[in-house]
């Protein structure tokens, strides 16, 4: 058995680069599953399989786990397996983990892509959109509270409402100022 190894590269505060390299089975899992326990912590992970030459179901079944329970918490998991890697994408052929994670040709195109749905994701949070717009409909209520109604809008026209968007740790007071 070739030597084996799991490496865990800190890419960014939200994405982490697992790397493994030789021959991992069900000896190894125990080090496969803690790996990806600390992995966790990251929204994104990126498994690098370029320098594994063997893996088996116990490590194809420890990804798919790790990949559902992602899943649940809105984070991903995604592989890397170049196209000579024949032995690897055989055994995630069989065992279904081809269709059911994400796959990319080398390291820069998982991690691209990994950067691409961080930055989708962060603008996705419905709650975050729900928490604007309630503030929004505060902020309107409050400025036209002591105003007399106006007429109405004629049709074919819009209502302008601006918003600056802060960082989410930031705070608004009832005024739409920074809380300090």
């Amino acid at each position: 058995m070739k030597a084996q190894s799991i490496e865990i590269e800190i890419h960014t505060t939200t994405i982490c680069v697992l790397t493994l390299r030789g021959e991992h089975d069900v000896a190894a899992s125990d080090r496969m599953t803690l790996a990806l326990a600390h992995a966790r912590t990251y929204r994104g992970l990126l498994v690098d399989l370029t320098s594994c030459s063997f893996i088996d179901a116990t490590v194809t079944h420890a990804l798919l786990r790790d990949a559902r329970r992602r899943r649940a918490a809105r984070a991903s998991l995604e592989l890397v397996v170049p196209c000579d890697a024949s032995h690897v994408r055989r055994i995630l052929e069989v065992t279904g983990a081809i269709e059911a994670l994400p796959i990319h040709e080398n390291r820069s195109a998982g991690l691209g892509a990994l950067s691409s749905a961080e930055r989708v994701a962060r603008h996705d949070d419905r709650r975050d959109l729900y928490d604007v717009s309630a503030r929004i409909d505060r902020l309107y209520r409050m400025t036209n509270a002591g105003r007399r109604r106006r007429p109405a809008e004629a049709p074919g026209s819009a209502a302008v409402v601006r918003a600056e968007v802060h960082h989410e740790d930031a705070r608004l007071d009832d005024w739409g100022r920074r809380a300090a």
